[in-house]
């Protein structure tokens, strides 16, 4: 648990969060959380999460060490908040000119610079992120900083998407075609890029959109069967609208 004042500590009975002695916390002090104020803490992700105070973000792990003191920045304000997955995540440090040079961030105290000139580079997910090089285009990396999957034609602009989870050895990417399909964990294409949107598969099945409307595919690719009702793109993105099969 992580508190930001002692406020907590004085709490009565059946309050929340009720702090006892038996409770793990660490409390923040000195920090702005107030309507007006600059300071943000994030959540607990991997055991990490990062207090960002005037911009520049120091990352801590949940004993109260300090991992990363605060010399990063988020990759963007309205999007790609870091995150630890697979014991990485993506940062970046502003350069003269309004450029900017990513690094990844690793949870036993590494770090990597990217190669310079990067457009975006997203969040990791279940080892993979999305990469946009110098030339505007996009290609994946792995844990490592290294490219991957030369094979794919990616396209990244629908940013808040484009990394997906592998979920029952089938990961959703968007082609450069701005058609989503589905690879396996190697890359290889296993159901060709033909939906305006996806969700994931769970028990064998996903909700997909293409030009005839909602429907439900199988690990083929096949339509199981349609939903009736109108949807978009848009719609199906929204976890309170449509979620993932189950």
């Amino acid at each position: 648990m992580v508190i930001a004042s002692t406020t907590f500590l004085r709490a009565e009975p059946k309050a929340v969060p009720y702090v006892t002695s038996n409770t793990h916390y660490m409390v923040l002090q000195s920090l702005d959380f107030s309507w007006s104020g600059t300071q943000t803490l994030s959540n607990v992700h991997e055991g990490v999460f990062y207090i960002k105070q005037n911009k520049r973000l120091s990352f801590y792990l949940d004993d109260g060490r300090c991992l990363f003191d605060d010399e990063w920045e988020v990759p963007s304000e309205t999007y790609n908040r870091p995150y630890f997955d697979g014991g990485a995540a993506v940062v970046r440090k502003q350069l003269p000119g309004w450029k900017y040079q990513y690094y990844i961030l690793y949870k036993d105290g590494r770090m990597k610079e990217l190669e310079p000139g990067l457009k975006n580079v997203s969040q990791f997910c279940d080892g993979l992120a999305l990469m946009q090089k110098a030339d505007y285009k996009w290609t994946f990396i792995d844990l490592s900083g290294n490219h991957v999957f030369p094979n794919l034609s990616v396209n990244g602009k629908d940013y808040q998407c484009i990394i997906r989870p592998l979920s029952e050895g089938l990961r959703g990417y968007l082609s450069a075609g701005n058609r989503w399909g589905f690879i396996d964990a190697e890359g290889n294409i296993k159901i060709q890029p033909q939906f305006k949107a996806v969700k994931d598969f769970h028990e064998g099945f996903a909700l997909a959109l293409d030009n005839d409307g909602l429907c439900v595919i199988n690990t083929k690719g096949e339509v199981a069967f349609r939903v009736k009702g109108s949807c978009s793109a848009g719609d199906l993105y929204k976890r309170n609208e449509f979620g993932d099969m189950r």
